[in-house]
């Protein structure tokens, strides 16, 4: 998973995104702020829609899409939130029902 913002400039990572830790590093507070899309892939084609993602926040409880795509050769989902993300703890729920 890896998170990018419409307002990043410049080379990497702001191209391909900012890839999201595994473990318990992922508790950890992102470097960059104004992150407003998330991207996942996956290890195989999936059928997916923009509802099987939830972003749920301490501050904001919950975070409104406002774009998804799928792209089935790079087996990768994109999300765009409706405005960027904030100073908040998340948490991220994928459906059960993604296969």
């Amino acid at each position: 998973m890896r998170v990018s913002g419409a307002s990043w400039s410049g080379g990497f990572p702001y191209i391909a995104g900012y890839g999201v830790p595994t473990g318990a590093a992922q508790l950890a507070p992102l470097p960059w702020f104004n992150a407003n899309k998330i991207f996942i892939s996956f290890s195989e084609d999936v059928s997916i829609q923009q509802s099987d993602l939830s972003l749920e926040g301490v501050n904001v409880p919950s975070y409104a899409f406002s774009d998804f795509s799928y792209d089935s050769a790079s087996r990768t989902a994109a999300w765009t939130l409706t405005a960027p993300i904030s100073r908040d703890k998340l948490r991220l729920r994928l459906a059960d029902g993604v296969r």
